[in-house]
């Protein structure tokens, strides 16, 4: 008879003691604090060139990063910057009362050309422009007052009725929301109302993205709608309860369906086509910050964040996943095995186990280093006799 056993070499125990250890499985991210990029601390927006670099709009200015060093550019007049957009070799910036672009000059530096001179001059604007983003031959501008479109030198103001919330280009449509009185298509400089649904009164919609044939109308406290033959209804997935209960602010969608819902109160979630949870990053495994301010997606299948307090890298592609206890009741790891599917971790501070529900327990009586987890086959003394007397017998 073959008995089996995982051996420590410390000590063979039995028995356990549950800890509540906060910790869970997540793809490869990069935490980057204001000691590394020189900047303040909220990064509003994020917006990646065709050169690669990224673009940042921070409390303090624009950061620019190349992969390896980080570049501070300030505003003429040091004001926040609240949007960003990297297009055809110019960075559009926004901020208070301030529109223009960034272009790189002989010695490779970022000039600032400020573009608010073609606002008319008899109107106030007091207003801080949120989004930038490009729509066929113009590029859009959106504070919470007005849209406005810039083409050919020249800026149009269009006017809603209601606070402006988000604008997104869905199949080369341009949807705007407002607060109260829904969802609107931009025909050439008029506002088409397509969707006044009673669910979307006083409701802050993040984002409008393709689903399915559909559309997906993400929300910030009501969750995901499924909007579809003028009927809008909810989307039947895990994350839905979640992002309602933790407030979401950014959305983003990959290629393959996938999506990323970054939230004010719990960090990220990142979950497949159907809204399941894949993986969830938060400051408890190790994200710097828990309020997600921007996010922009790369080719690549990485994902940055921009946080109310630094910025983080996420690879979505890594093969690998990572298992991080910031309580530091683990301590070192020295050994990992997986014996009869669970996995056992051998630390400096004992000996621990992952149950069904990825929490660590601790193994009682195992305190003390554990160097080396190993699996054994042992035979019986009974075992061996028999299978002598077969061998004999042949």
């Amino acid at each position: 008879m073959k008995l089996k056993f995982l051996v420590c070499w410390l000590s063979l125990v039995a028995g356990f003691i549950s800890i509540k250890v906060v910790a869970q499985y997540s793809p490869y991210f990069k935490n980057y604090s204001l000691s590394e990029y020189h900047g303040g601390n909220q990064n509003w927006d994020i917006s990646k060139a065709d050169n690669g670099k990224l673009y940042v709009a921070n409390n303090n200015g624009l950061l620019e990063y190349d992969g390896i060093n980080w570049n501070y550019n300030e505003l003429p007049n040091r004001t926040t910057i609240r949007s960003v957009l990297a297009h055809n070799n110019k960075i559009y910036t926004g901020s208070y009362e301030e529109f223009g672009f960034w272009q790189k000059n002989s010695k490779g530096e970022l000039i600032y050309s400020s573009l608010s001179n073609l606002f008319k001059l008899e109107e106030s604007l007091n207003e801080e422009f949120w989004q930038i983003l490009p729509y066929k031959n113009a590029i859009i501008l959106r504070s919470f007052l007005n849209i406005y479109i810039y083409e050919n030198e020249k800026i149009t103001k269009i006017k809603p009725r209601s606070t402006v919330i988000s604008c997104n280009v869905v199949n080369d449509q341009l949807y705007v929301s407002t607060l109260k009185d829904g969802i609107f298509l931009l025909d050439n400089t008029n506002l088409i109302s397509v969707i006044n649904n009673e669910i979307l009164r006083d409701t802050k919609v993040i984002s409008i993205s393709e689903y399915n044939s559909k559309l997906l109308i993400a929300t910030s406290l009501k969750g995901n709608y499924i909007f579809d033959k003028g009927n809008l209804t909810p989307l039947k997935s895990e994350i839905n309860e979640l992002i309602k209960q933790y407030q979401l602010n950014e959305f983003s969608k990959l290629d393959n369906g996938n999506m990323i819902f970054g939230t004010i109160k719990n960090g990220v979630y990142y979950t497949d086509g159907s809204g399941n949870i894949l993986f969830h990053i938060n400051k408890e495994n190790g994200l710097i910050n828990n309020t997600v301010l921007s996010q922009c997606l790369l080719d690549e299948g990485r994902i940055w964040l921009g946080l109310d307090n630094g910025l983080a890298l996420i690879n979505l592609d890594s093969y690998s996943s990572f298992y991080n206890d910031l309580t530091g009741k683990l301590g070192a790891v020295y050994d990992v095995i997986k014996y009869n599917g669970t996995f056992y971790i051998g630390s400096n501070t004992g000996l621990y186990f992952l149950d069904d529900n990825n929490n660590l327990q601790f193994i009682k009586d195992s305190q003390g280093q554990v160097w080396n987890l190993k699996e054994i086959i042992l035979i019986s003394r009974k075992s061996m006799l028999r299978t002598s007397n077969i061998k004999y017998a042949q």
